[in-house]
């Protein structure tokens, strides 16, 4: 976390030894068994004058985080509890409110002069993140592993949180908190999926006048939901490249017999390592959670894992997809060379999407043929590498 300030107000040694010893003290009173008037009304005068003595720190404390709505309501609750005279006849009740009143506060003024980013730092680095996409849309984001990222203290980054989802820039689900999905994330989705139907088609993998796969079917080709596969329908017809009927699956129009190719990737280095297949296997579970969770990643770790699929997909030789031709093994074969063949998207964040489409068009090629039924014609085998790896089953 770069770029961010110290906290405002720092204690020195000896206040915080003082602070220490008063917390210690707020723990021990009330006096298990000690309830007579005279031992409750000096524990009360002496909660009262701790009490008195921190609060105009508490006030300083709240100065400088006045940039937190949730960090400020909370001050103003934990001083009107520091403030409020206590009960002419001192009780046990009162000493324990008085004394949780002093732990309170104390913990509060502890958080909050510990060097390190501010809470408006934190708030301003999670904006940031979510606007440039390193938390995309859907992303959960955990205090605790917040705290270990950016080494914030656990209640910095939890008022942060509470901030932004205060202002609907975060959502909470349980205890959880989520990037929510916004227009601008929605339609960049939509483009993205509509640019790899586009290229299918141009590859010839589906012709004008057939149709299209199902929603459904195309939800689990590209690993998302069904809304963005609708707006990228959508925007497929406004192109006059389908017709969206009432119900069923979309049709190709003739005019998409004139689409030119997608961007297409630079061919892969030679003598790139092949991954055996434990790695294989490993991989494309990595990547299709990281991006059904939404998890961070690092654009080196991004292209690393998008070298190794292109990689696994090379072992798919021309003379496997000429004799699968015409099958449904043979159509799997042709969509993996598409994807593996094709650029990554410019949008930073929609990169791991990417080899998560990818991946899961390696797990289908990858997949053994169903059986045929009793006398039918053998189908040619389609998942035999081209060169002897044994990376393939």
């Amino acid at each position: 976390m770069t770029g961010v300030t110290p906290s405002v107000l720092v204690l020195d040694t000896q206040t915080r030894k003082v602070l220490r010893a008063d917390f210690s003290r707020a723990g021990r009173l009330p006096q298990p068994g000690r309830t007579s008037p005279p031992v409750l009304a000096r524990n009360a005068a002496v909660l009262t004058a701790r009490l008195r003595h921190w609060v105009p720190v508490a006030r300083a404390c709240r100065h400088t985080e006045t940039s937190s709505p949730t960090a400020t309501a909370r001050w103003n609750t934990l001083l009107a509890e520091a403030d409020r005279a206590p009960d002419p006849i001192p009780t046990t009740e009162c000493v324990i409110r008085l004394a949780t009143a002093l732990r309170e506060l104390l913990r509060a003024i502890t958080l909050t002069t510990v060097p390190g980013p501010t809470i408006a730092d934190v708030t301003g680095h999670l904006t940031a993140g979510i606007t440039s996409g390193r938390y995309p849309a859907g992303a959960a984001l955990s205090p605790k592993q917040l705290t270990t990222e950016l080494g914030v203290a656990r209640g910095r980054v939890q008022d942060a949180l509470d901030d932004l989802t205060a202002t609907r820039k975060l959502e909470m689900r349980g205890t959880r908190y989520f990037v929510p999905a916004t227009h601008d994330t929605l339609s960049a989705q939509a483009r993205y999926l509509a640019g790899r139907i586009r290229a299918q088609i141009a590859a010839g993998l589906h012709q004008p006048g057939g149709r299209l796969p199902a929603a459904d079917v195309l939800t689990r080709l590209f690993v998302c939901q069904k809304p963005p596969v609708t707006a990228a329908l959508h925007l497929l017809a406004d192109a006059r490249l389908l017709d969206l009927p009432v119900s069923g699956r979309a049709e190709i129009l003739p005019a998409a017999r004139a689409l030119p190719p997608g961007p297409r990737a630079d061919p892969l280095p030679p003598g790139t390592p092949y991954p055996t297949v434990p790695v294989t296997d490993r991989l494309l579970h990595t990547v299709r959670q990281q991006w059904l969770r939404r998890t961070p990643v690092t654009d080196e770790d991004v292209h690393t894992q998008w070298l190794q699929l292109r990689t696994i997909a090379s072992a798919f030789a021309p003379a496997d997809r000429r004799a699968a031709n015409g099958t449904r093994a043979g159509h799997s074969i042709r969509v993996l060379t598409e994807l593996a063949g094709a650029a990554l998207p410019e949008v930073v964040w929609l990169r791991p999407w990417h080899l998560a489409v990818l991946a899961a068009a390696l797990r289908t090629a990858r997949s053994p043929a169903p059986a045929p039924h009793p006398g039918a014609a053998p189908v040619p085998a389609h998942g035999s590498p081209s060169r002897t790896t044994g990376a393939l089953s």
